[in-house]
């Protein structure tokens, strides 16, 4: 498999590059000696290893110039040291990175990349793998997923982190697609640093906010997204509700009467004040 890389020798793509790379050779200071550093930028301009000094396969994966399933492909396929490098690249896929300028622009096309539409059990490279030259094929675990994805989802919630549209946002079907797969088992699992029972919490934790939208601290949310996806939630779990598993039914149903009674009181509260505020005026 071979690559162009001759657009690396346009002198406005290097010059857009060398802006973008400023940033980041100041952050590696800390950690990489110059040499080191040299060699990363080598790379980072222009695709090409070198000698002195040996990426990880992370590096070579997100530092290189293409960043298209094109470019993906090639470095799994001709620079990752072992198979494990789909593996580790499909994990960095759940990170946020849109506060990384020159990692930004891909992280959809990177999540399709790895994801797709919808949770699968089993993901397949597109390509042989390292110095084994093989197919990789990954079992993932619904729960696992579940709580990398609910993590980023929190961010977007809690804290108004990573903007208004973040990825997890814009390919939220591969979101919702997990939930069938929460099983029974998953409430009655004693050991809490397990997967199921770290998702049974999250699942508690969002539905608290569907009862009441409580963030954990104050952001702008001009546009009511935050209301907006969780009136989305709601409307998901109510057309899967037959795929649900028996436990999780049970808690969807006492979370929606619970907020119907919430709701009650609300209003009610709302309508006193405003029936004081015009006995005062009167």
């Amino acid at each position: 498999m071979t690559i162009d890389l001759a657009f690396t020798k346009d002198s406005d793509w290097k010059s857009e590059r060398e802006a973008l790379w400023e940033p980041r050779g100041k952050d590696l200071k800390d950690s990489f000696r110059k040499k080191e550093i040299e060699s990363i930028k080598q790379y980072f301009m222009t695709g090409v290893v070198s000698p002195d000094y040996q990426l990880s396969d992370n590096a070579m994966f997100g530092y290189f110039p293409v960043q298209s399933a094109e470019g993906w492909d090639f470095v799994l396929s001709r620079h990752a040291k072992d198979k494990s490098a789909f593996l580790d690249a499909f994990m960095y896929s759940f990170q946020d990175r849109e506060n990384v300028a020159f990692m930004a622009p891909y992280e959809l096309a990177k999540w399709d990349y790895f994801l797709g539409d919808v949770f699968e059990p089993t993901i397949t490279s597109r390509v042989p793998i390292g110095s084994e030259g093989e197919l990789v094929a990954i079992e993932l675990e619904p729960h696992d997923i579940f709580c990398r994805i609910i993590s980023g989802i929190f961010g977007f919630l809690d804290r108004g982190s990573n903007g208004d549209n973040p990825k997890y946002i814009q390919r939220i079907e591969y979101f919702w697609s997990l939930w069938p797969y929460i099983v029974d088992e998953s409430f009655t699992n004693t050991d809490r640093n397990s997967d199921q029972a770290s998702t049974v919490y999250q699942v508690n934790r969002i539905l608290k906010h569907v009862v009441k939208y409580k963030p954990k601290k104050k952001f702008d949310d001009p546009n009511k997204l935050r209301p907006e996806f969780l009136a989305l939630l709601e409307k998901q779990l109510d057309s899967m509700y037959d795929q649900l598993c028996p436990k999780l039914q049970q808690l969807w149903d006492e979370t929606k009467a619970e907020r119907d009674v919430v709701t009650a009181k609300t209003a009610k509260q709302k309508a006193q004040r405003a029936e004081k505020a015009k006995a005062k005026k009167g």
